[in-house]
């Protein structure tokens, strides 16, 4: 079917008011019915961290405060569901050394302490994941709109249910705030001014630190095809440097004290974390990846989306130069997590989900005519096949 002009402009103010609909039932879904869970008892205690606390008081201010804010069932879930959360609830000392995992989040606990000065601290980690909502729609529709494929966003919306973002959005996790800078980025990499990304990137790794991993891939790639070094370059030093400051400031315990506590054996204490094993990461990491693909959603989701990029790069002969490089930057970021630390929850993917996700709706609205006339630009005219036609490049709902 084809459209005028004009019901193309419909369609595509159809698609943005349905992604904004979408962000704003799931912002209230998250305000109105959050879930709560362990992580969020460390996160509330380093928010209320002052200077000279000790880990006693540390413990006690953060069980009080989420005390208060849950019920008393899921209160029960929080502190007797099993011996890890038992011992943590009345060791105080057990308690502490769990920290370093989580202060190494330095973005996200930072912006938690600002909002507590106006909001209680639980809540203000619920308003970090409005806030973030808000973002992601505000990226988003800023480059559907400079793009001119905002009737892409029904076919996004479903991407984004399927990739968990409702369930991130629940959660008190720093997820959905890296979510919506890694968006930020690569829409302004993308279509805007590229230090820009480079700051948006840098932020996102201030939040959670193993995101320098895209920005380490996309440099790598830059390299090898020698082409689009300067901006992958800055990207990549930003990341760097606050990859560095947050290691520093965070205290990290290390990376196998992290992956053993997460993915072979919870301890009430991480002092009694034994040695790196080889033969215990290789059991650990076959195990993680094979819950992965059997249990959760990322995996499939991320082979489809692949799939469709690969399809799209061979419609009309056009293949953007930034856009492989980036495609490519997120497929090796993604192994390299599975192999670094490939954690049995969706809502750890959801950054490279939803970036390749936009990647895959801008491809897939590319309008014919701006591929063609790029395309000849860049090679010969008698590279194009003649047969192609404008009505079978441009997407039909």
């Amino acid at each position: 079917m084809n459209f005028s002009y004009s019901e193309e402009k419909m369609l595509d103010r159809f698609g943005l008011a349905f992604f904004a609909a979408a962000m704003i039932a799931i912002a209230l879904l998250g305000v109105l019915r959050p879930m709560f869970n362990w992580d969020m008892i460390p996160y509330v205690a380093l928010a209320e961290e002052r200077a000279g606390a000790n880990d006693t008081l540390r413990h006690d201010r953060a069980y009080q405060l989420v005390r208060a804010a849950v019920p008393a069932k899921e209160w029960a879930q929080l502190t007797e569901s099993d011996g890890y959360r038992s011992v943590q609830y009345m060791n105080a000392q057990a308690f502490d050394t769990q920290l370093g995992m989580y202060r190494i989040k330095v973005g996200y606990i930072a912006a938690a302490r600002v909002l507590s000065t106006f909001f209680p601290t639980v809540m203000s980690y619920r308003l970090i994941n409005v806030l973030a909502l808000m973002m992601l729609l505000g990226a988003v529709m800023w480059w559907m709109i400079i793009g001119h494929f905002g009737r892409t966003a029904l076919f996004l919306v479903p991407v984004l249910l399927i990739a968990r973002l409702p369930l991130a959005a629940r959660l008190i996790t720093p997820d959905l705030l890296c979510t919506a800078f890694a968006i930020a980025g690569l829409a302004l990499l993308r279509r805007g001014p590229w230090p820009l990304a480079a700051i948006c990137f840098a932020a996102t790794t201030v939040i959670r630190p193993d995101f320098i991993l895209f920005p380490g891939s996309l440099f790598a790639v830059a390299l090898v095809k020698r082409c689009g070094r300067k901006e992958a370059g800055s990207c990549f030093a930003a990341a760097t440097a606050a990859y560095a400051t947050t290691t520093l400031i965070g205290h990290y315990p290390g990376w196998w004290p992290y992956f053993s506590q997460t993915l072979i054996e919870y301890r009430a204490d991480m002092h009694s974390i034994p040695p790196f094993s080889l033969a215990a990461y290789l059991h650990a990491l076959t195990t993680a990846m094979a819950t992965n693909i059997a249990v959760l959603t990322w995996p499939a989701l991320v082979m489809l989306l692949a799939i469709c990029w690969l399809q799209l790069q061979n419609r009309d002969g056009y293949r953007p130069p930034q856009g492989r490089r980036i495609f490519v930057a997120l497929m090796l970021s993604l192994a390299g997590r599975c192999i670094v630390f490939p954690i049995t929850e969706d809502r750890l993917y959801l950054p490279t989900v939803v970036m390749l996700a936009l990647m895959v709706v801008e491809r897939w609205a590319m309008p014919f005519r701006e591929a063609r006339t790029i395309s000849n630009q860049a090679r010969p005219q008698s590279s194009i096949s003649p047969a192609y036609s404008i009505t079978t490049a441009i997407p039909k709902f």
